[in-house]
């Protein structure tokens, strides 16, 4: 009789399937998947029972029924599958869930991909920059973090199509959220710039009165839609902000847009990278980190949904960079940028500039 189960899910994202001897894990984020063949006697029963990588982490029943030998061939498995990812992730870092994240005291800093680029209302394509960069870091993997500080979560995505403003996008608000009650710091790769809504409204359940550092080319405040967060996309989400009480203060630093006018308020300042660079931090003040890539000259950095000309340079970024590490962050976004695998200097330099990001979070 041929055996073929359902997915049996170990996570959000990773899926095992069995077929006879053969076992295989699917993971629908990275778009990869992986076959193991086991003996005849391999205990299959997990697949009727299901168990969730949450539960054999966490739960102690599962623990028990480990240490008696349940389980354990799979749970193997798992871990060999799980040392293959660690190959495949940002600069090497470990996959983990976001569970175990927030059980490790010495992981101080999650990188989250989000595949989601519907807020986009030119040039699109975001969707898929997490994977692609994650793909071409391995060429910037450096020993300078170790591996006891950062994890890789990969990414929040869907095998079936996202809505705009639905529930898959929701979920970075839940997960930022749960991250912040831990005080482990989040890095999102975008996606387009309506993501980082998401990622600040979780914060902000934690961390009241947040500075925002508005790293773009545009202000991002065309219009306001009130209570009315189907509207939201990349060219408005600031304002959706603006009205949160818990945001002290949002700081547009290098803005270049033209043909509009931002709505007025006491919360918001507009500073080029000159005036910005002889500020000092806010005494206990906690900042947020929005880095859309658009903002860097399109001679420099092209693949983004709406370049604007006369951005500023890679100095410009060092520059900006140094002066950040004299400020509390508490989390951090890059987004806008579509990656290629055409353009591999691109996303070279992108990485980099993650990587300048996560030492400032760490």
């Amino acid at each position: 009789m041929k055996l073929t189960s359902p997915a049996f899910y170990l996570s959000d994202n990773v899926s095992v399937t069995h077929d006879h001897n053969q076992i295989t894990f699917i993971d629908f984020s990275r778009g990869i998947s992986d076959e193991y063949t086991v003996a005849d006697n391999f205990d299959f029963s997990i697949f009727e029972t299901g168990i969730s990588e949450y539960q054999i982490n966490n739960s102690p029943e599962m623990l028990s029924m480990l240490k008696k030998g349940y389980f354990v061939s799979l749970l193997d498995l798992y871990q060999k599958y799980r040392e293959k990812l660690n190959n495949r992730s940002f600069f090497g870092f470990p996959f983990l869930s976001i569970g175990e994240v927030i059980n490790r005291d010495n992981i101080t800093v999650s990188i989250l991909g989000v595949c989601y680029d519907l807020g986009a209302s030119y040039k699109k394509n975001q969707q898929f920059t997490p994977y692609i960069l994650r793909e071409t870091s391995q060429s910037n993997i450096s020993k300078q973090f170790g591996n006891n500080m950062i994890a890789d979560c990969g990414d929040i995505t869907s095998d079936t199509v996202m809505k705009q403003n639905g529930e898959k996008i929701q979920q970075l608000q839940t997960i930022c959220s749960l991250l912040s009650k831990y005080k482990k710091k989040p890095l999102i790769i975008g996606g387009d710039h309506s993501i980082s809504f998401y990622s600040i409204s979780g914060l902000l359940d934690s961390y009241n009165k947040i500075t925002i550092l508005h790293i773009d080319a545009h202000f991002d405040g065309v219009g306001y839609f009130e209570n009315d967060i189907e509207n939201l996309d990349h060219s408005n989400f600031i304002n959706y902000l603006l009205f949160d009480e818990r945001v002290e203060e949002i700081i547009h630093i290098g803005n270049r847009q033209m043909g509009y006018t931002p709505q007025e308020s006491k919360k918001r300042r507009f500073v080029s990278l000159e005036q910005f660079l002889t500020e000092a931090p806010k005494k206990d003040a906690i900042y947020y980190l929005t880095f859309d890539v658009d903002w860097i000259d399109p001679t420099i950095i092209s693949s983004v949904g709406t370049p604007v000309a006369f951005g500023a340079t890679l100095k410009d970024v060092a520059s900006l960079i140094s002066h950040l590490k004299e400020y509390n962050l508490i989390g951090a976004d890059i987004v806008e940028f579509i990656g290629s695998f055409e353009k591999n200097s691109e996303n070279i330099t992108i990485n980099s500039i993650i990587q300048q990001i996560l030492n400032l979070l760490r």
